[in-house]
């Protein structure tokens, strides 16, 4: 054991263990890795390895995986092995089965020669009987890819231990606080177990639509909206709820109560459900709900962006103005513009009229001060560009603006416009500075975006009853 932590020691304290993904860990004799991991560490490394290790040290039931890569010759670990014999001692794994040990140590260049399985005190496990890979070695390695062999078999124990795991090593950019799914018929606060089954025909056929929420100040924002547009959408993509409306209204309300958040976000998908891999959903044995809260404030302030013009091509109207869980085009598409150094791509309809962002709508403010925004028969229905366009008639009465309206806008006259701003519910209000080449007004935010902004925020605060929803929490 006390070689062990000498391992862990060097491996927490040596300059080279920058060149890992950092570990999670709650003492310096518990250190963590998610198999995974070890196995991809290898592109993380600034040089080609010419030294790898990987040990395991006993915890009860649990055997932890560490690892130490070196750009130098690592003469303590020779002396470690000197005493030890070989790693067998240290490879004794869970419940007596293999861990895949094979598949960490040709992750780090290992030939298939130097991992045989052994019986140690009558419970199988793995000897690792070279450890020393020589740079060329391991660059020949890197480029041809690792061969990866004995795949371990797992059993549900280690299944969730390795779930587990995954959530712990992995960080994320949002904070998943509760979901529900009517698979389980429940709501879990537990990350590890926030999944869906491979055969539901909304992850493997696209079957599926969704939509969303904003949560403020511990209200619903918009709740009855969004939901009616996702019924809508749910009866175009010939989707029949699995509860009624005022049931899947509930569920939405308790899974945010469960969560205790008070600003984030809603979602929520309708799925053909579970089943089977074919094609047709007449297999499936009933439409699945899930939602899911996801913890973030909305945005509060205004920073100018870019957009481009997208040459990914626009859904058909008849997919357009429908929110299902196929995004591909609209991924495509933000990903194009983010490549040229744009916020998102801006999408032309097919007669070339502006139509729509990748996920939000577009508003733009002319010379006579009239606010326009491109007709939604063709486009999705945004819940938050209508609100505004009842909010901004405040802006009206104000003599700010003179006017609302819905109708064709060419792209001349979006690019010569005072002002162009993106809507929807993940940014709410968001001027444009630039699109494509052409500077959008005097390339400032504009008054006009920051008063619908000001606007649509006090109205998440202390709106009306028909758009803010109490939530009551547990």
């Amino acid at each position: 054991m006390t070689i062990m932590k000498c391992l862990i020691e060097r491996l927490l304290t040596r300059s080279t263990a920058a060149f890992l993904p950092r570990p999670i860990f709650s003492s310096k004799t518990d250190l963590l890795w998610k198999a995974n991991d070890l196995v991809s560490a290898r592109s993380h490394f600034c040089q080609p390895l010419k030294h790898s290790v990987i040990g395991v040290e006993e915890h009860g039931n649990h055997s932890h995986v560490a690892s130490l890569a070196s750009s130098r010759p690592c003469s303590w670990f020779h002396h470690f092995m000197r005493q030890e014999g070989s790693l067998h001692k240290l490879l004794n794994v869970s419940g007596g089965k293999n861990w895949g040990f094979a598949i960490l140590c040709h992750g780090f260049g290992m030939s298939s020669s130097a991992v045989q399985p052994v019986s140690v005190n009558g419970r199988p496990s793995t000897k690792v009987s070279a450890v020393k890979v020589s740079a060329d070695e391991s660059a020949e390695s890197k480029a041809v890819g690792a061969h990866i062999s004995n795949v371990p078999r797992l059993s549900r124990a280690e299944v969730m231990e390795r779930l587990k795991l995954s959530q712990e090593t992995h960080t994320r950019n949002q904070n998943y606080l509760a979901m529900y799914s009517s698979v389980i018929g429940g709501i879990t606060a537990d990350p590890e177990l926030m999944v869906i089954p491979m055969d539901d025909h909304m992850v493997h056929r696209g079957h599926g639509v969704f939509d969303t929420a904003a949560i403020m100040d511990g209200y619903l924002y918009e709740l009855d909206q969004h939901l009616n547009r996702f019924l809508r959408s749910a009866s175009m993509a010939k989707i029949n709820p699995p509860f009624d409306r005022a049931t899947i209204r509930n569920i939405l309300i308790q899974t945010v109560g469960a969560s205790n958040c008070k600003e984030g976000s809603l979602r929520y998908w309708l799925s053909a459900g579970p089943g089977n891999f074919l094609l047709s959903p007449t297999g499936c044995r009933c439409p699945s709900l899930y939602a899911i809260v996801i913890e973030g404030q909305a945005p509060r302030e205004q920073i100018g962006i870019k957009v481009i013009t997208s040459s990914i091509p626009i859904k058909s109207p008849q997919f357009a103005v429908m929110k299902s869980v196929n995004y591909l085009p609209n991924v495509l598409s933000m990903m194009e513009a983010e490549e040229k150094g744009g916020f998102t791509g801006i999408w032309l309809d097919y007669e070339s009229y502006v139509a729509e962002g990748t996920n939000m709508n577009v508003g733009f403010v002319t010379a006579e001060k009239e606010l326009l925004m491109p007709h939604f028969d063709k486009i999705l229905s945004g819940c938050t560009a209508k609100r505004v366009s009842v909010l901004a008639e405040k802006l009206v009465r104000e003599g700010i603006l003179t006017g609302v309206r819905f109708r064709n806008v060419t792209v001349e006259e979006g690019k010569r416009a005072n002002e162009m701003m993106l809507i929807g519910s993940g940014i709410l209000v968001k001027s444009v500075l630039q699109w494509d080449d052409q500077v959008i007004g005097d390339g400032k935010e504009g008054p006009v975006a920051r008063a619908l902004l000001h606007l649509i925020l006090e109205d998440m605060k202390a709106g009306p009853a028909s758009v803010r929803v109490r939530v009551p929490y547990y």
